[in-house]
């Protein structure tokens, strides 16, 4: 399937962390992400059995609580993922390309996280390090090839109006 590119606006907050918190409950109340196990429902049996193995291996190498088995629960079913983490579980090898794909804030680029985007790259996008809504609307496409952000990543940018914050613009890549 390859990556994708994922963007999403939400108003501002002062608590980034809450924010993309927030956002990820929505998209995932939502269901606007990929769903590998609804695109191939006849191998979820056997992938949770692999799971199930990589538990057991993972418990007998690091000790059973490395590896939480309630986020296999339900996959060899035929209904939804009860919890974000549990989606990020179930498709573990594809994503959902999807902010889902990303479990915190972080300051700087990090694997499975959002950062701030670069003042540097801000500038250089937007002639200043605090753009404003239309401004960063207006760039959507190149901060989605922004060269800086790679798979299974993402970036942030607050938007300002008035010379206030007023947004808070999250955007990655993640998938396979």
């Amino acid at each position: 399937m390859g990556a994708s590119g994922w963007w999403y606006r939400v108003g501002y907050q002062a608590d980034v962390g809450a924010a993309l918190r927030e956002l990820q409950a929505a998209v995932f109340e939502s269901g606007d992400y990929y769903r590998v196990w609804d695109e191939f429902p006849e191998h979820r049996e056997a992938f949770a059995g692999e799971l199930r193995m990589m538990a057991r291996i993972n418990a007998d190498e690091f000790g059973p609580d490395e590896f939480d088995t309630s986020l296999i629960d339900g996959l060899d079913g035929t209904g939804p993922p009860a919890t974000i983490d549990q989606a990020r579980m179930w498709s573990v090898d594809s994503g959902t390309h999807s902010i889902l794909d990303v479990a915190k804030v972080s300051d700087a680029a990090e694997l499975g996280a959002v950062s701030p985007l670069e003042s540097d790259v801000a500038v250089r996008l937007f002639g200043t390090d605090r753009p404003s809504v239309a401004d960063v609307e207006a760039r959507q496409a190149d901060l989605e090839l922004t060269p800086a952000i790679e798979r299974w990543t993402g970036r942030y940018v607050v938007a300002h109006e008035n010379g206030a914050p007023a947004a808070i613009f999250f955007f990655g890549y993640s998938g396979d």
